[in-house]
């Protein structure tokens, strides 16, 4: 005796029964209620989500002869034979095997035929993409004005494939992907029906293996019953499924988090003694990766399709996890799913992506960096307060000529003529322009005393005109990023011209030819490796930053 499998036993027979497709069969039956059936349709959306089924309904609504509410009443000599497929005025044809212009010059030819024993002759042509260029065309004239009893449905997974020729002669509807709550009811309602016993993390794991597909999940759960009997166990539907548990996927987002090196290999070593897909693996992990970003930026699990068990570990966990080391994962796995797909030796490179990404090191805020980039002048110039805990210096009370050790022959004192007890003020006389040219290169390293980078920046420029206190700075065409990178630091620019001149003009920047002299004098500045080695020298957390990234000089 044949078996009818449960995608067959459970099809919808009405369009209310239909799961999912709300805002189609509700179209449809308003279309019957009011006699307004267009001569044609594509039914468009992925696999398993109810195109076929509706399409066949809707070839027994349109011929049903007791139509009652839009609905096809099942029960007429027109729909029995519908439902039993003995119908000789309901053609069901395959697009991928019916595909060239021969086929379609023969449907051209039978149209013209009026129904056997029904009232509208329905064409379902199913995959309708696959159809040649030529036949497409050839099908052209008939869409457009099919004779009176023809009715044409088409449907495909591919709807961006079919030429607009097409889809601007018929009304077009998209199935959508059927949520997880709707598979699961329907799923359960079979359960109870076959008289089996499935609980809800099964459930939840056919569900999440379905992916949208309700014709995928009544497959899975015939082959669940298959392999386990009436009682359906999740470890059994795991290994039958061939799917990843979730006490795997938070463990591996655990390990990434505390960045346990020593788990990162017990894992690694587990899925290899179980022969896991390693790019099954991957995508499964990507997927609960988005589950935790979704969590982590809205605050709340309630949208996942998982049970409330499940969603209450995702806000514990989203709640540990920074949210910029999210991303980094998600990136990172992505790539690795790519890179063992197409690696000759997918366990080394699968391994060897996982452990970096388990040994990764914190994000780092760029911001902050940034900042402290930012201060690093101003740390240098000023020196750092006394602490209250440190001891202070004891002041000596003997004369300056008098030596607590006598025998001791005293150096003499060499005065340094670069310290000053006490800074000068600023005059209001402006020195000459000549001044400002002379002691330009005193005042660029002045300024990279503050910050390195603006000093090298100042140092492409050169003072060409003095005028009523406001200083002239010519720059190469080009350096229109140093300009607007002064002028931001402008009070730090001018402390340096203060501290080597005694004099704060304002400073007006403008792009155009340097001078020969400056020109050769820019071509003596400091390397870029230079700068970059005294910032490392200034701040540890710069250095700490260059070191992880192996930050190189691009000159």
């Amino acid at each position: 005796m044949s078996y009818t499998v449960l995608a067959r036993r459970y099809r919808p027979l009405n369009f209310k029964d239909v799961v999912g497709q709300e805002h189609v069969t509700r179209t449809l039956t308003n279309a019957l209620k009011k006699s307004k059936v267009a001569h044609a349709y594509l039914f468009a959306g992925p696999r398993g989500v109810g195109k076929t089924t509706t399409a066949r309904i809707l070839a027994k609504a349109v011929n049903c002869t007791d139509l009652t509410d839009g609905e096809p009443c099942n029960k007429c000599p027109t729909c029995t034979d519908i439902n039993d497929s003995r119908s000789l005025d309901i053609l069901e044809i395959d697009g991928a095997s019916n595909r060239g212009i021969d086929e379609i010059r023969n449907l051209r030819e039978n149209v013209k035929f009026a129904p056997a024993a029904s009232t509208r002759k329905v064409y379902i042509i199913d995959e309708v993409h696959q159809l040649t260029s030529a036949a497409f065309n050839a099908l052209l004239k008939t869409l457009e004005e099919p004779p009176a009893h023809v009715l044409f449905i088409f449907a495909t997974t591919e709807a961006h494939q079919v030429p607009p020729t097409i889809l601007s002669r018929c009304q077009r509807f998209d199935f959508h992907r059927i949520s997880a709550a709707a598979i699961r009811g329907n799923i359960e309602m079979i359960c109870e029906h076959e008289k089996v016993h499935a609980d809800l993390e099964v459930l939840e794991l056919i569900t999440r293996k379905a992916d949208g597909s309700l014709r995928d999940a009544q497959s899975l759960l015939d082959q669940l019953v298959a392999f386990c009997g009436e009682t359906l166990k999740a470890r059994e539907v795991e290994q039958v499924l061939g799917m990843i548990p979730l006490d795997t996927l938070f463990e591996t987002s655990r390990i990434f988090r505390e960045r346990s090196s020593g788990d990162a290999f017990k894992l690694c070593d587990q899925l290899a003694a179980q022969g896991a897909d390693y790019g099954h693996y991957l995508r499964e992990l990507a997927m609960h990766m988005v589950r935790l970003l979704r969590v982590k930026t809205t605050g709340q699990a309630a949208d996942l399709e998982v049970g409330v068990d499940v969603q209450e570990r995702y806000l514990s966990e989203a709640n540990k996890t920074n949210l910029n080391d999210i991303f980094r994962w998600m990136r990172l796995v992505q790539e690795s799913e790519l890179a063992v797909k197409r690696s000759p030796a997918p366990r080394i490179r699968f391994e060897t992506d996982f452990m970096k990404i388990a040994t990764l090191d914190a994000s780092v805020d760029l911001d902050a960096l940034l900042a402290k980039l930012s201060s690093l002048g101003e740390g240098s110039l000023v020196s750092p307060e006394p602490s209250e805990s440190e001891p202070p210096v004891l002041q000596s009370k003997l004369p300056i000529d008098q030596s607590p050790y006598p025998d001791v022959a005293k150096p003499p004192v060499v005065e340094s003529p670069t310290v000053k007890s006490t800074p000068e003020a600023v005059t209001d006389a402006m020195p000459e322009l000549e001044v400002f040219q002379a002691r330009w290169g005193e005042i660029c390293e002045a300024l990279a005393q503050a910050s390195p980078s603006l000093g090298a920046f100042l140092r492409e420029g050169h003072p060409t005109n003095l005028e009523d206190k406001t200083l002239t700075i010519v720059m190469d065409q080009g350096n229109g990023f140093h300009i607007e990178q002064l002028k931001k630091e402008d009070i730090k620019v001018r402390k340096a011209i203060q501290e080597t001149v005694n004099a704060k003009p304002v400073l007006n920047y403008v792009l155009g030819q340097l001078p020969a002299e400056a020109k050769a004098r820019t071509r003596a500045k400091p390397s870029t490796r230079s700068v970059m080695d005294q910032a490392r020298k200034e701040n540890s957390t710069i250095d700490s930053f260059l070191k992880r990234i192996d930050g190189q000089p691009l000159n």
